[in-house]
């Protein structure tokens, strides 16, 4: 039964729209890349398919059970930016990526952007009030500005900026 209710509860039309974009997408590097690049569309649409795996897989977690990991996910995200800044690849000037084997590359700030998010809704959630006095939101706030600085230091202006968004709208 559970089941059933996911599969009826799921937002079908946001996943329509996903898959076009997406499709619209590999349209765009396809005929851009015809000539020069043949595999780089074949590339792009395996990570579109592992993405669609990942939101289903992610996408069936109760999401009591992810707030109950957001201190972890805290502490991982500003460790691996951390990290970013001691072991990561250096390209154009900023340190933004770890290299993983296979030739890919993370980039810790897009992860730690949603760990934020998820941080801001579950303190917000267990104040159970609207009003933040002082206290309350300079200790929110110096949650989201540990790795909002630590993202500038790599440098990476416009992901750090994204932060603050985050933070007014919880």
């Amino acid at each position: 039964m559970p089941q059933r209710r996911w599969f009826r509860d799921f937002d079908w039309p946001l996943l329509a729209v996903t898959l076009v974009i997406c499709g619209l997408g590999l349209l765009q590097i396809y005929s851009a890349t015809l000539e020069r690049f043949q595999g780089s569309w074949y590339k792009q649409a395996i990570y579109i398919g592992l993405g669609i795996i990942l939101m289903w897989i992610i996408s069936s977690i109760d999401y009591h059970t992810l707030m109950a990991q957001v201190p972890a996910l805290y502490i991982a995200s500003v460790s691996l930016l951390l990290a970013v800044l001691l072991i990561g690849q250096r390209a154009f000037g900023s340190t933004r990526w770890i290299r993983l084997p296979g030739n890919l590359h993370l980039q810790v700030s897009e992860f730690a952007k949603l760990v934020i998010i998820l941080l801001v809704a579950r303190y917000m959630t267990e104040r159970r009030t609207g009003n933040l006095d002082l206290k309350e939101l300079l200790k929110i706030g110096g949650l989201v500005l540990v790795p909002m600085l630590l993202i500038m230091k790599e440098p990476d202006l416009g992901t750090a900026l994204t932060y603050l968004p985050i933070l007014a709208m919880g």
